[in-house]
């Protein structure tokens, strides 16, 4: 087992971030998903040894976390907060952080080099984190967690305020990461952003872990979701009439040359969507969920309030 997490709870004074929590964690990817606030960055910090639990224990690899010097050499930690030395360029930020964890100069330099030019940071890494773009500021965070090549990375919202080009690059490297046999947490509170790089999914939600569930289980849940659409398009009345009768259609609402559509089976409506627009000559200006959240999806699997 890779981690085992038993009779958890955090306090801060009257706030309860966790609350009683017990689960266990086999090896892979792991994401944990969660609204803000739910308590994923404080179970993180748990997990790599910055807090200690009011109450329980937690392992990984079955040794204890807290205290525990050996263990933390073996973790990368790639906070949620923007917190970097903006003095340093990129290279001597990662640079120092690896002659932390006991590397000489010269071979800290080289590594840092390396692992930036692998976030394609090479002709930024000589140049101040203060003028950084908010994806470059990621890409050093994400370099100095795996500089030091450890088993397992602890990401907190790592995807958080990327570009779609920025997103992809990160989850490639998070993917290529786990062919070579890291463990990996990493907490969003996008599902669809864990997705892409885990192979089971931890819901926690008010300092609770609602469950967990396989990515291939997740996604044929995911397709029973009611969800509603805004399609904004030149022909609204006409692509409404012609949608309407079809029985993955839930309803259909009118408004100005806007159609909001609920549906049963997102894949399916899609197919039924571009056939019914070419047979209706409609030009789809727009098209967006109005209820992919998380919170949508708790409601649907643990809440039931669909």
């Amino acid at each position: 087992m890779f981690v085992t997490i038993k009779n958890v709870s955090k306090w801060f004074g009257d706030v309860i971030a966790l609350n009683n929590i017990s689960i266990d964690l086999e090896h892979g990817a792991i994401g944990l998903v969660g609204l803000n606030g739910a308590g994923k960055t404080t179970l993180i910090k748990i997990l790599n040894g910055l807090l200690k639990p009011t109450e329980g224990t937690v392992k990984i690899y079955g040794q204890n976390v807290w205290g525990n010097l050996d263990l933390f050499s073996k973790i990368g930690y790639c906070p949620e907060i923007d917190n970097q030395m903006n003095y340093l360029t990129g290279l001597k930020f990662v640079q120092y952080n690896l002659q932390l964890h006991g590397y000489s100069r010269q071979e800290a330099i080289r590594k840092a080099q390396d692992v930036l030019e692998r976030l394609n940071m090479t002709t930024a890494m000589t140049r101040k984190i203060k003028g950084y773009s908010r994806g470059m500021r990621q890409r050093v965070k994400v370099a100095q967690a795996i500089a030091h090549d450890p088993a397992i990375l602890l990401l907190d919202e790592p995807l958080q305020g990327l570009d779609p080009i920025g997103r992809y690059e990160l989850t490639t490297l998070f993917n290529e990461l786990i062919k070579e046999g890291k463990d990996l947490i990493v907490s969003s509170h996008v599902l669809h952003e864990l997705e892409k790089v885990s192979q089971t999914i931890v819901f926690i939600d008010h300092g609770k872990i609602l469950g967990k569930s396989n990515i291939s289980d997740l996604r044929a849940t995911l397709k029973e979701i009611p969800q509603r659409f805004l399609i904004k398009t030149d022909k609204p009345v006409k692509l409404a009439q012609q949608l309407l009768p079809y029985k993955l259609i839930d309803d259909v609402q009118l408004k100005d040359n806007e159609i909001i559509i609920g549906v049963k089976n997102v894949q399916e409506f899609s197919f039924k969507l571009i056939e019914v627009a070419k047979e209706t000559h409609a030009e789809i200006k727009e098209l967006r969920p109005l209820d992919e959240s998380l919170e949508a999806v708790f409601d649907y699997i643990y809440r039931g309030n669909y």
